[in-house]
């Protein structure tokens, strides 16, 4: 039983490992685009206001 218990524990922990990982990620891509996005903008707006 304590075996049982300890395996679902790891297997817990694990999948919460996984899903804090793959937030992390999302994050980090969305943050990289709207960076990304900002630069663009403020590149597009430079751009207009020289012409």
């Amino acid at each position: 039983m304590g075996a049982l218990l300890s395996l679902a524990e790891v297997k817990k922990h694990t999948f919460k490992g996984t899903l804090v990982r793959t937030f992390h990620r999302i994050i980090h891509k969305m943050l990289y685009y709207k960076i990304l996005l900002r630069d663009i903008h403020t590149q597009y707006l430079s751009e207009t206001k020289a012409l």
